[in-house]
């Protein structure tokens, strides 16, 4: 046996030495000391050999298998291999470190070796993961137009080379019948998913391999376990192959094991064979005593409940109540989930555009940028040309036509004088709900690079890296389209869970995701986008999120408002321009989208000026995000009850939240933390659930359309009593809450001509499509691109 294993880990430069299967009953001496080093170095185990009284003819497998893992992600680990050698290479940045790689193999060959042996060493294992559960070559699997294969494909050539296949593999199975052994048929490891090899995952298919039927395993692994990509066909394995009997979470705030405090881990218990009717769970405990009373604690997660909630995952959500249960069911029960592609969905495609380490050539530092001339303008874009001092008019329609300001306004530039163009690159930290560009960078690098707010006020857009238009354009990885940004890092209990908003052409690293309409459409990113951002919507992505990422398989299986009950109504979607488009940075998107709508919803749109559709100040875009926060949590059918439930805590008084969160009275996961120091009336959480109170009273024509057509406004005063709120004093008295706001418009807002302002809109418009070109796409027929003197190819600047 360790002749067979050590084949999978045979060292590469004794190659020669591996016997092939005439040489393996009577390999040469050579061979098996070969066998012994590697046996040695990776341990082999054989369990049925370690424990003959317990592999018998009579019982395959232990009655119990009890653990707790080691949580590690099997992977070659460059700063923790080369930190052996050079202690500060941990400080490099990425291309600094692979230059260094490359001195360190010019001046020590051996280490170069050694570098070698340890990849090498981990593609083995991966290796045999994947294979050893099924050796023998006969696993079939199937590419994108659906032609099959086995792993060992034994039927050579020609249109029937699957099918003669598929009858030798028949026929060497019904040989392989003939012997008999004391292990489970079905050996391990068949389902560690296709995510990178994880520890936990090794040992849980393992330890389920060893049991006896009805064996019962116990473990504690982590969090992904129900939640995780990548788990999902153990996940499988225990649901329909197990009766899955506990699943009890902790989070590690009490630092019962010395990692992070927010990881979060579980015991596990489940008896091998039959099948699971219900979990007995519970999740977000901190107090490990809670384990010795698991049955005060715990409700039924029922296995039909796995599949209606995760179809595709089969991933277990945190759900720690009945009426968590219960409006769970009513999202679900009215929505569309975001990955389906039919008819009745979005038809939106998760997609990542440049890598933050593998593609960081693409993308220089914007100082770099700067030095060589280029400059940022009106709209967010780098331009390199024949920049000149100007004093002239600002206003578009007033100067002269294909001038470009500088971002300060003192330089202006020719279209036609445009030279080169660069696009900021986004990272994650930028962008906040409804913001293209909550944060800009200031200086520093990776984790210490310093990173200032942007009010609105001021907004600009200002990125820590820059990268070419024509290398944005040309590579496959971007979509210069119309796209829903959101945040990959999200925590279940951070304030807010999922962060989005709007792009257009701009490219971004991986700590941004995306959602791409299949048909080039601006109205169904900001639709998508603002749904996104709800609490409603955020409440059930919490109770899916188990980690960090917000991956596809987590977003693809949460629920969103149908398109035709947000994109059937104008008035909504103007709501979601004012809060998401507050910029001329959007003017050519904001044309596309009234071309995509309309004549009913350019009406709606054109019944104010331009800029009196930027929601700029703390009180409109409060008021608007609260109204909007009303409507998605009435269309998934969130009566006042279940929206209390959703917000339990946020009527709370600052001082009282620290106590209430200590003594377990409100959730981690809560929403308690949204304005946590503002006093409750003026919080966006209690400001949301009056608006749903309006909207339940009036229904939603009036609450879109009362106040001349302004919709529902945020109270004068307001008395939280009157509401089932507050827990003090002052929330049996009428509080001031509009005037503490401040004014919803600036005074150069209401001053605007609408028709003016909209030929403004429109001019900025043509100036950017000129700057940036609509690409081509398979759905639309793009403009004629303007032609830049380029000179030199952008990948020579740096």
């Amino acid at each position: 046996m360790d002749l067979w294993c050590a084949l999978w880990f045979w060292p590469g430069e004794s190659i020669e030495l591996a016997p092939l299967p005439q040489e393996f009953r009577a390999p040469a001496i050579e061979t098996l000391e070969i066998v012994k080093q590697v046996s040695q170095q990776n341990h082999f185990f054989h369990w049925e050999l370690e424990y003959p009284d317990v592999f018998t003819a009579n019982q395959s497998g232990f009655d119990a298998v009890l653990g707790n893992p080691p949580w590690e992600i099997h992977k070659p680990n460059s700063k923790e291999f080369f930190s052996n050698h050079d202690p500060l290479y941990r400080a490099y940045g990425k291309q600094e470190a692979l230059a260094k790689q490359l001195e360190y193999f010019h001046s020590a060959a051996e280490l170069e070796h050694r570098w070698i042996q340890y990849n090498a060493s981990f593609k083995a294992m991966s290796n045999w993961a994947k294979y050893v559960g099924q050796p023998f070559g006969d696993r079939v699997t199937e590419d994108n137009k659906g032609k099959k294969k086995h792993d060992l494909a034994l039927g050579g050539g020609g249109r029937n080379s699957f099918a003669n296949s598929e009858e030798i593999h028949k026929r060497w199975l019904k040989r392989r019948k003939k012997h008999k052994g004391f292990a489970d048929a079905a050996h391990p490891f068949l389902h560690q998913g296709s995510a990178d090899l994880n520890t936990y995952k090794m040992f849980l298919e393992q330890s389920h391999a060893i049991l006896r039927q009805a064996g019962r395993m116990g473990m504690i692994v982590p969090s992904g376990l129900y939640t995780d990509k990548g788990t999902t066909d153990l996940r499988t394995l225990f649901l329909e192959q197990c009766d899955w009997q506990w699943l009890f979470g902790f989070e590690n705030r009490e630092k019962v094991f010395d990692i992070d405090s927010r990881f979060k881990f579980c015991p596990l218990i489940i008896e091998k064979g039959g099948e699971t009717k219900a979990i007995r769970a519970a999740f977000m405990h901190r107090n490990v005593d809670d384990w010795d009373q698991a049955e005060r604690f715990v409700l039924a997660y029922p296995r039909d409940r796995v599949i209606e909630f995760s179809p595709y995952s089969k991933s277990i959500l945190e759900i720690r109540s009945n009426k968590d249960l219960e409006v769970l069911k009513k999202i679900y029960a009215n929505g569309v989930l975001l990955g389906d592609q039919s008819e009745e969905g979005w038809r939106v495609k998760y997609g990542t555009e440049f890598h933050s380490t593998n593609d960081s050539k693409l993308f220089p530092e914007r100082p770099r940028w700067e030095a060589k001339g280029y400059q940022p303008d009106e709209y967010g874009h780098w331009l390199k040309g024949a920049w000149r001092a100007y004093s002239g008019p600002q206003d578009i329609l007033e100067r002269e036509p294909g001038l470009v300001l500088s971002r300060d306004s003192s330089q202006v530039i020719s279209v036609s004088d445009i030279e080169d163009v660069a696009l900021p690159l986004y990272e994650g930290r930028m962008i906040g709900q409804f913001d293209f560009s909550e944060k800009g960078w200031v200086s520093g690098k990776s984790r210490s690079a310093v990173w200032e707010n942007i009010p609105f006020s001021e907004k600009i857009i200002s990125p820590q890296y820059l990268c070419g238009l024509q290398t944005a354009s040309e590579s496959s990885k971007t979509y210069m389209h119309p796209k829903i940004a959101y945040m990959r890092i999200g925590s279940a209990t951070n304030s807010r869970t999922a962060i989005s908003t709007f792009l257009n052409y701009y490219p971004a690293v991986d700590s941004v995701f995306f959602y791409r309409p299949d048909k080039v459409s601006v109205r169904t990113a900001i639709a998508v986008s603002s749904n996104l951002n709800s609490l409603s919507y955020d409440f059930h992505l919490r109770n899916r999120v188990g980690g960090l990422n917000l991956s596809e398989f987590i977003m693809n299986e949460t629920s969103l408002i149908s398109p035709y009950r947000i994109l059937g109504n104008e008035r909504i979607l103007a709501l979601i321009v004012e809060l998401m488009m507050p910029s001329k940075v959007f003017s050519a998107s904001l044309m596309e989208l009234i071309e995509e709508s309309g004549s009913r919803f350019k009406e709606v749109l054109f019944s104010k000026s331009w800029r009196r559709r930027f929601a700029l100040t703390n009180h409109e875009r409060l008021r608007i995000a609260a109204m909007l926060d009303a409507i998605y949590a009435w269309m998934y059918e969130i009566d006042r009850e279940s929206m209390r439930h959703i917000l339990k805590g946020c009527d709370l008084p600052a001082a009282m939240i620290s106590a209430a969160y200590s003594q377990g009275n409100i959730e981690a996961k809560g929403f308690w933390r949204v304005d946590k120091n503002l006093e409750p009336e003026l919080r966006h959480t209690i400001l949301s659930y009056i608006a749903l109170c309006d909207l339940e009273e009036n229904g939603l024509d009036k609450f879109l359309s009362q106040n001349e057509g302004e919709g529902w406004m945020i109270p004068e005063k307001l008395r939280l009593a009157d509401y089932g709120l507050g827990h003090d004093d002052r929330s049996r008295d009428h509080q001031s809450v509009a005037s503490r706001l401040g004014p919803r418009f600036y005074d150069w807002q209401l001053n605007e001509d609408v028709e003016r302002s909209w030929e403004e809109c429109a001019a900025h418009a043509e100036l950017i499509r000129q700057i940036v070109p609509v690409p081509e796409d398979n759905d639309e027929v793009a403009e004629p691109a303007a032609e830049y003197a380029v000179e030199n190819p952008q990948g020579a600047l740096f």
